[in-house]
């Protein structure tokens, strides 16, 4: 890779983040989050024990709920609508490759979702300064451990539906993106229903989608976070090692497609 192959894609990048940043859908799901962040600071003034437990739970929900809703929408739609427009015949017909327009793409779409990413965790932290007196205590090692993860699933999601945009329509990305996303944060269910069927036909059949789908149950701490326990680094570097894999193989993939694809 020389210096020409980064500059073309840092500039696809530019020009992605630039589109995606005029986009009023964003400017929609960023209003949303916070006015859950907003609600999860209401409801623990009713409650006695504890408030900054309930503004923890809303505010890393509401976190994870927003990244992955831009990664999916603006993912979903980021390569179809350069078909639709036939500005990727443009963009092609110059000495560009094509995994070039698609990781420009990508990156662009990501550094939408972790800007994102970081304006709600700085709104989290001063809503949870103001409402726990020991901010020392809520701020522990785990809380960070946990927004790590949820922009590494974020990274994960963008990957995925690029993915799905490269073959398919916007409206049936979004579907595939988010079924993708509620499977992949109950493959403890799916193993555990798993015990539970007999038939030979449904076991394979539920094996292959608990080792197709993505598991992003990898970045979710659950109560260790509330409670603020501690995550061992094994378990740390198990989950990047799984998000950045997943993430490679996945716009590998991606990138294939598009070579396939006829412009």
């Amino acid at each position: 890779m020389n210096l020409h192959f980064f500059k073309v894609l840092l500039a696809i990048c530019k020009v992605t983040f630039s589109e995606m940043i005029r986009d009023k859908v964003l400017y929609n799901i960023i209003l949303v989050s916070i006015l859950l962040l907003a609600i999860g600071f209401l409801a623990s003034q009713f409650s006695f024990i504890r408030p900054e437990r309930v503004v923890l739970d809303f505010g890393l929900s509401a976190i994870n709920l927003s990244c992955a809703l831009i990664a999916i929408l603006g993912g979903s739609s980021l390569l179809g609508k350069e078909f639709e427009r036939r500005t990727a015949h443009v963009t092609l017909s110059h000495p560009i490759s094509r995994a070039q327009f698609v990781l420009g793409k990508y990156f662009g779409l990501l550094s939408v979702v972790l800007l994102n990413g970081l304006l709600l965790s700085i709104i989290h932290i001063l809503i949870l300064s103001y409402t726990s007196y020991e901010i020392s205590s809520v701020l522990h090692k785990t809380y960070f451990v946990a927004l790590t993860f949820i922009l590494i699933q974020s990274v994960m999601i963008s990957a995925l539906a690029i993915l799905f945009s490269s073959f398919t329509t916007t409206s049936l990305s979004v579907i595939f993106s988010i079924g993708c996303y509620l499977v992949g944060n109950n493959i403890s269910q799916l193993k555990y229903l798993l015990t539970k069927i007999s038939h030979a036909g449904g076991k394979f059949l539920l094996k292959v989608i608990i080792f197709l789908f993505p598991n992003y149950e990898y970045f979710n701490l659950g109560f260790k976070v509330t409670y603020g326990l501690s995550v061992s680094w094994m378990n740390v570097l198990v989950s990047l090692t799984y998000g950045i894999c997943f993430t490679c193989f996945v716009l590998f993939l991606s990138a294939i497609l598009i070579e396939l694809r006829e412009v």
